[in-house]
């Protein structure tokens, strides 16, 4: 009997290690340090977490007008947080959540970005097309309809090593 269960636990471990390892073939990892560009310039930083390739947390500092153009009173952005999911080879989902805070670091709105992520250019560039919605402070973005809706579509490349370092 003992040695029936230790052959069973090593087959499911033997399993579970590679079931992980082909959810993790063919395709690029989001995992690092990344910087996202407009058309206009920077707009924001992120970091991308994961125990795999599979899944993981985003950390995200953005450079928009907390005002949205002078439509709320927010005068500072939270960074914002996340996660994200491979749904294929190089392609991602995600969803992330900033405030807009006021003067004394109260939310006055929500935004919500989330969509689709492709990286391709050795693994160093995506393709981000999804929307940005906001909400009031008092809405719940996962559940009411945004007050403000807006696509996005932009890039953000791999941040890498300075070459000078590599010498």
């Amino acid at each position: 009997m003992k040695k029936l269960i230790t052959l069973v636990v090593a087959c499911l471990a033997l399993g579970a290690g590679t079931a992980a390892l082909a959810g993790e073939k063919g395709g690029c990892s989001i995992l690092g340090s990344w910087y996202g560009l407009d058309g206009q310039g920077a707009i924001f930083t992120a970091v991308y977490h994961g125990i795999s390739n599979s899944s993981g947390t985003i950390e995200l500092e953005g450079t928009i007008d907390p005002s949205l153009g002078g439509q709320l009173p927010a005068v500072a952005i939270s960074n914002g947080v996340g996660t994200w999911e491979r749904t294929g080879g190089n392609t991602f989902v995600f969803t992330t959540v900033v405030f807009g805070l006021d003067s004394i670091g109260q939310p006055v709105w929500i935004g919500k970005l989330y969509g689709t992520k492709t990286l391709s250019d050795g693994c160093n560039t995506q393709h981000i097309v999804g929307g940005f919605d906001i909400f009031l402070a008092n809405q719940d973005p996962f559940v009411d309809p945004p007050i403000v809706a807006q696509p996005l579509d932009y890039f953000a490349h791999r941040v890498p090593l300075d070459p000078s370092l590599m010498k």
